[in-house]
């Protein structure tokens, strides 16, 4: 009995000393990286954009609000200095300008229209409100982030998400899709000027 317990208090002391632990420390998730999910033939990305080129670290974390073609990411609450209030002359989001990490880009609002097409119910995740699309394992969630007006302020409720191109008709908005509790919005435009999140695809 008492080789046992020297054992057990010499393997003890030994821990403590060399810094040991029994626990496996949690990797936090790459930043750079996600393995996506395929809904209808296009591979989503699980989780929002964060700072230029980085993915937040939950699908239920906001990310950050990005205005259309540009690559600079602003906070969803408070205020902010610096707000770009001319809108992009370009007609789709320029490669220069993607937000997204490496391999990924700003979805097409055909994309868009599939994605919702796929079906999906809103509700939260994590205490999170926002829409889950998809079916059965093959899901994403994306959160009811709310957005930025084109002059910079907090002012829209529910989710606003970019798709990668402007609206011909009203060059100086671009196409996005909205959803709340009670409706799902595959035809509603923004101001280039506002900050929407982003979903990216590859």
């Amino acid at each position: 009995m008492k080789k046992i317990l020297f054992s057990v208090l010499t393997l003890v002391l030994g821990l403590v000393l060399s810094g040991g632990s029994c626990i496996t420390p949690v990797n936090p998730p790459d930043p750079l990286f996600d393995e996506g999910v395929d809904i209808n033939g296009t591979i989503w990305a699980t989780r929002n954009v964060d700072s230029k080129g980085t993915f937040a670290s939950r699908p239920e974390d906001f990310g950050l609000l990005y205005q259309w073609n540009h690559d600079f990411g602003w906070q969803v609450t408070g205020s902010v200095s610096g707000w770009v209030n001319t809108e992009s002359t370009a007609t789709i989001w320029g490669v220069a300008n993607n937000p997204c990490p490496p391999g990924w880009k700003v979805p097409t609002k055909a994309q868009l229209d599939a994605l919702v097409a796929s079906g999906g119910a809103w509700g939260p995740r994590s205490g999170v409100s926002g829409y889950t699309f998809g079916v059965g394992a093959n899901i994403i969630f994306l959160p009811a982030v709310g957005a930025r007006d084109k002059t910079g302020m907090p002012s829209l409720s529910g989710g606003h998400y970019w798709a990668s191109e402007e609206v011909t008709a009203t060059p100086s908005t671009a196409h996005e899709i909205s959803f709340n509790e009670s409706s799902v919005n595959t035809s509603n435009t923004m101001n280039k000027c506002s900050g929407a999140s982003v979903r990216c695809v590859k």
